[in-house]
């Protein structure tokens, strides 16, 4: 039986493709990892709490969800591995969005200023400058 390496033609392309198939898994493993852990504290503290409460704690799961979904997005666009991703959502306060789309930031126009015209310096001396 012989155990050369498999090798055909456009092999790299398919190995390329593998190593990014295993990375988007491990992504989606590492989010799904954190919207179950976030779901379970969700549920523990409605236990805990009075249901006067339980809306306060939807709408915080809630925007801390949308907050976590815009940085996951940001940091699987810019390549980061999934280890370092797993660590930045779960260890870190660390917080990171690429702006796009409706999130852009509308920045206030400049002021207009009047137009001046520049006048050089000989041109201003050339009624006085009598030859």
């Amino acid at each position: 039986m012989c155990r050369r390496p498999i090798y055909f033609k456009g092999f790299h392309k398919v190995e390329d493709q593998w190593k990014m198939d295993a990375w988007e898994t491990r992504c989606s493993e590492v989010y799904d990892n954190l919207v179950e852990d976030a779901m379970q504290d969700l549920q523990f503290m409605l236990t805990i709490w009075p249901k006067d409460y339980h809306a306060f704690f939807l709408r915080k799961t809630m925007r801390e969800f949308r907050k976590t979904e815009r940085m996951f997005s940001a940091l699987k666009e810019n390549c980061y591995e999934s280890d370092e991703i797993d660590y930045l959502l779960n260890e870190t306060d660390f917080y990171f969005t690429k702006m796009m789309g409706s999130y852009m930031p509308v920045l206030p126009r400049r002021e207009k200023v009047a137009y001046k015209p520049v006048v050089h310096k000989a041109m201003r001396f050339k009624k006085n400058n009598v030859r």
